[in-house]
């Protein structure tokens, strides 16, 4: 078990007990003005940093065009830190445990279009969410993450492939985005959106300037299938950072390295380790 930031319940913590319990009911809860105006502007110059970095030739993400780094690296401080900053990391242990794991932090930029109706995972024993956050104001009609509300948990989870991706996958001409039961997550700059690995979500007529940035937490596996479920999840990972370009992993070596001694760190780098995200 990791070190813990705190007890049960500390003062400052950033969800209430509603907004965890909101979390688990829906599959996702919408946190209001958790980033600073300073806080943002220094996002906004790292961001700006990894893009001009990454390879400038877009992957096909439904009909959008998706170009994707990892945030876990020297020349983004302040965004790599917030994976385990207080906030962050204590809301983290509030949704899936003390033993919770940060195992993954990136940013998106998206071009136009749509993301078709979709979970982050389909595989019911792996357990974990993401935090995300936008970089500029969104509507449902400027790309905004659309939520269906308690679709993470079955049978409605499992109903859904029929009638979203009634060809196996998301590229069947299933329910348009538009006509499905969803709630808008409209955002501003530091509003921030924590939502399930299994909650179906899109979003509809993105900008061609749309940056995302998020921040990855998994349960740590308690079962033989849950195990085997994060070895799976660690080889298709693989697959996916290959496909866009990375000439290395999602994790740096000086990240790796954690010059600055950060016990929670060191405790997710073992973690990381055994599970195989980090092989050096």
């Amino acid at each position: 078990m990791c070190l813990q930031l705190g007890p049960k319940k500390v003062a400052g913590d950033m969800l209430t007990e509603e907004q965890i319990q909101h979390f688990h009911t829906f599959g996702f809860v919408l946190l209001r003005g958790v980033l600073n105006p300073q806080e943002l502007e220094t996002i906004s110059r790292e961001y700006e940093i990894g893009l001009a970095k990454v390879d400038q030739t877009p992957k096909a993400a439904g009909v959008r065009e998706q170009r994707y780094w990892s945030n876990l690296r020297p020349d983004m401080p302040f965004i790599s830190g917030l994976l385990e900053e207080a906030r962050f990391a204590r809301a983290a242990e509030q949704l899936y445990g003390p033993d919770v794991v940060g195992c993954d932090s990136n940013s998106n930029h998206y071009a136009g279009g749509q993301s078709p109706w979709h979970p982050d995972s389909q595989d019911r024993h792996l357990f974990g969410f993401k935090f995300a956050f936008y970089l500029q104001p969104l509507d449902g009609n400027s790309g905004a993450l659309r939520a269906l509300p308690g679709s993470h948990k079955s049978p409605y989870y499992d109903h859904l492939y029929d009638i979203l991706w009634p060809n196996g996958d998301s590229s069947g001409h299933g329910i348009n985005v538009l006509d499905a039961p969803a709630f808008v997550c409209r955002t501003n700059p530091g509003d921030v959106i924590a939502f399930s690995f299994h909650v179906w979500h899109a979003s509809w007529g993105g900008s061609p300037d749309r940056r995302m940035v998020s921040l990855q937490y998994q349960k740590s596996p308690k079962t033989p299938e849950e195990e085997e479920s994060i070895r799976r999840h660690v080889t298709e990972h693989i697959e996916m950072i290959k496909e866009f370009g990375w000439k290395s992993g999602s994790h740096h070596p000086e990240w790796i390295s954690n010059p600055g001694a950060n016990p929670l760190r060191e405790c997710w780098i073992g973690k990381l380790r055994e599970w195989g995200y980090i092989s050096q």
